[in-house]
């Protein structure tokens, strides 16, 4: 029997406090056995990532504890930090989201917003600088992105109060096609996330939130039609959060990290899992819990899938959630409206920023969801798919914290 090994990143942070600890770190989802290899210093927050399949690079974009955004590049051999940049604004704006990195042409893609428009660029992994392609009108940021390695295609998605998919020529940046996506067997979706491309069955496949269930569905090729295959959440996995999922093209998996729950809510009980997909016949392969680290209580990350050793790589948030009681910093100044909820929330922030970040997690301090937003002083957070509950909402802006408030969800 074939083992696969999970390589992670892991943050440990107590009570919502400034200082934490981070891991590069090798997992056994058989086991849960972790063994830390290299840590990476200053790490605070985490935006998104990327895999050079060639020369075995790890990728991926973050703040520091001095409020500076990074470009990080890792060796996944053995966690060495090649280079961390800090990365300039684009726009004013100076967050990426979507990185995508093509093999073929060596280079790393990614997408930035600044309100009214997002910019399709190109970074430089060595010294973070970015190179704009191109622009495309849109209202909203990037939900996530994918590639078409064979014809070197960047596809994403946005949401403006409707879910958008957009295919973009690298070579130049232009717009080959933006969709409205529709979706059938009555499932109108409040959440669609985590896309991913099949190069040899030119299938996408996704995850969304409808009435508070997660469904794995396709689309298949060039259509916007989302088609709901398997629902998640009751059965077989009682899924009620995604984190990050990766592609296998050589065996067509979809494979990704989430939070399972033995409840009815998910405060009952919670649990990490891996869980695979046969994109091919559309059904689970398997699923596998993945105990808690022994650096802390809770865990939860983003991962890549990596073709020659057959395994996943990744950053890995830890949180001690036996200490999250009440949030550590009290926020001034600001409003949440209504709470609680059961759609979406107003926050009103003190004043106006050029990046806030909102970071959702539960009363066992698992990591839940990031949103970003840009040029506010007011941000909306929307229910998609969290469960009944209490929540709490981490807010930084420009890179500095701000407090953390309580959202209850009903």
């Amino acid at each position: 029997m074939k083992t696969i090994y999970l390589f992670l990143v892991i943050t440990l942070s107590v009570r919502f406090a400034s200082a934490q600890t981070n891991f590069f770190v090798t997992i056994d989802p058989s086991t849960g056995a972790y063994t830390e290899t290299a840590s990476i210093p200053k790490l605070q927050v985490v935006y998104s990532t990327a895999y050079d399949q060639i020369l075995n690079r790890f990728f991926f974009t973050g703040h520091d504890s001095n409020g500076y955004y990074r470009l990080y590049t890792l060796l996944a051999t053995d966690g060495e930090i090649v280079s961390d940049p800090v990365i300039p604004a684009v726009g004013g704006i100076p967050v990426l989201s979507g990185l995508q990195f093509d093999n073929t042409a060596n280079k790393l893609y990614g997408v930035t917003f600044n309100g009214s428009k997002n910019y399709f660029v190109s970074i430089n992994t060595g010294s973070g600088a970015v190179t704009i392609i191109d622009s495309f009108a849109s209202y909203s940021p990037v939900i996530n992105a994918t590639f078409d390695h064979l014809h070197g295609y960047y596809m994403l998605t946005t949401s403006s109060g409707t879910f958008e998919l957009f295919t973009i020529r690298t070579s130049d940046g232009s717009v080959i096609s933006d969709s409205i996506i529709r979706l059938i067997n009555g499932c109108k979706p409040s959440g669609l996330l985590q896309l991913q491309y099949d190069d040899s069955t030119k299938r996408s496949c996704a995850l969304a939130y409808a009435n508070n269930v997660i469904y794995y569905g396709v689309f298949e090729p060039d259509s916007e039609v989302f088609v709901p295959k398997l629902e998640l959440t009751y059965s077989p996995l009682h899924l009620y959060n995604v984190i990050s999922s990766s592609y296998d093209q050589a065996s067509h998996r979809f494979i990704f990290i989430g939070y399972g729950s033995d409840g009815y809510y998910p405060q009952d009980s919670t649990y990490l899992q891996e869980a695979v997909i046969d994109a091919i016949h559309d059904t689970v392969l398997s699923s596998s819990v993945l105990p808690n680290p022994p650096s802390g209580d809770s865990c939860a990350g983003y991962v890549e899938y990596v073709n020659s050793s057959r395994s996943l790589k990744g950053i890995m948030f830890i949180s001690a959630a036996s200490d999250i009681t009440e949030p550590a910093v009290q926020p001034q100044n600001i409003s949440v409206f209504p709470n609680p909820t059961s759609n979406t929330s107003s926050i009103s922030l003190n004043k106006s920023y050029t990046l806030v970040t909102a970071l959702i997690t539960n009363t066992f301090g698992q990591t839940l969801r990031k949103d970003v937003f840009h040029d506010v002083s007011e941000i909306n957070i929307e229910r998609g798919g969290l469960p009944d509950g209490l929540y709490f909402i981490q807010l930084a802006g420009d890179g500095k914290p701000l407090g953390v408030v309580k959202l209850g969800v009903e």
